[in-house]
């Protein structure tokens, strides 16, 4: 039960209460600790990927540089019936601006 209690406050985005049911199983039975362990390190890493999506939405809405122009090209590169040098040139500025998180996230 506990196990479906942290899925479902995963998906409501509720981390700290997904952990503390992924907790619960580890008490209850400490030979599923290796299970429990795999469980919170979703928990993590769901909480990361979401703070990185809200932090890349916040920067784009205030017109951060790099965030529009990442935008921007990508909305450059979808125009059809371009010459493959073109959008060879344009992967190559898209690869440089890809250095961190927020453009990843954005990517």
């Amino acid at each position: 039960a506990y196990f479906h209690m942290g899925k479902a406050h995963l998906a409501l985005k509720n981390y700290s209460v997904a952990r503390e049911c992924y907790q619960k199983i580890s008490e209850i039975n400490p030979q599923l600790q290796a299970q429990v362990k795999d469980y919170l390190n979703q928990v993590n890493l769901r909480e990361k990927a979401d703070l990185q999506e809200k932090e890349a939405h916040r920067l784009l809405d205030a017109g951060k540089n790099t965030a529009v122009t990442v935008r921007n090209l990508l909305e450059t590169l979808c125009k059809p019936d371009q010459t493959p040098l073109f959008y060879a040139g344009g992967i190559e500025i898209l690869t440089e601006m890809m250095k961190d998180c927020t453009e990843q996230t954005l990517f």
